[in-house]
């Protein structure tokens, strides 16, 4: 099911928010795959779990259905690419973005005209405190984790890692590799102030952060860049 999401104060008026709510046990795969590429079919059978195939084509086919109505075309005309780090963009003139996220039972969906956009969502991790540890390592700055009360909590743990996250998807960038150079403060909840020095991103200014409610078990983050 495709829900549009109130715009969050905060966020500049032109960006759409969806949420796909997913029916694992019931979705209709056949309608979903008929708007896919060939490339995108291939994809899904790709998954070894079926459930994560399912996401993807149903997440997908929303997608196109949206951008279709946008620019007057069948959902299987959109013309999707994606750049070096997997991030689908659309092919053709018409200076609209959008990003996509998706995780346990809801998938999100941004969508502007003039912005570069990233969204992220992530469900609860089902990990010991060992193994969250682990993965605060590997997502937080050395300033993140020196400020983390103890003993690690794990919702703010994946409020840090979906804005992060949210902000290298904007960026167009990789998500695995710069998630250390990102500084977030996250006292300033739900907008959050972002502080780099890549001198090759935009200014910190520039970027913005906000925490988006979604559905218990699950944390979620829009980003985008002034133009």
């Amino acid at each position: 099911m495709l829900q549009r999401l109130p715009t969050p104060e905060g966020v500049p008026a032109q960006i759409e928010l969806w949420q796909v709510a997913f029916d694992l046990d019931h979705g209709d795969d056949a309608k979903d795959a008929l708007v896919l590429s060939p490339q995108e079919q291939a994809h899904a059978r790709r998954y070894r779990r079926r459930d994560d195939a399912r996401r993807f084509c149903c997440m997908r086919a929303c997608l196109r259905r949206l951008l279709g109505e946008r620019l007057d075309c069948a959902p299987q005309a959109v013309p999707l690419v994606r750049n070096a780090y997997g991030k689908p963009l659309l092919g053709g003139p018409g200076g609209l973005s959008f990003n996509v996220s998706h995780a346990g039972d809801i998938g999100l969906l941004a969508m502007a005209p003039g912005l570069a956009l990233g969204i992220d969502v992530e469900c609860g991790i089902a990990a010991g405190l060992q193994e969250l540890h682990g993965m605060a390592r590997q997502v937080l700055s050395p300033d993140e984790w020196a400020a983390l009360p103890a003993p690690l909590d794990e919702v703010r743990f994946l409020r840090h890692w979906v804005a992060k996250e949210a902000v290298l998807k904007a960026l167009g960038l990789g998500i695995g590799e710069h998630l250390q150079s990102i500084h977030l403060d996250l006292e300033s909840h739900p907008r959050y102030q972002i502080f780099h020095q890549q001198s090759q991103w935009p200014a910190p200014a520039r970027l913005h952060a906000r925490a988006l409610s979604t559905r218990p078990g699950h944390a979620a983050a829009l980003a985008w860049i002034d133009a």
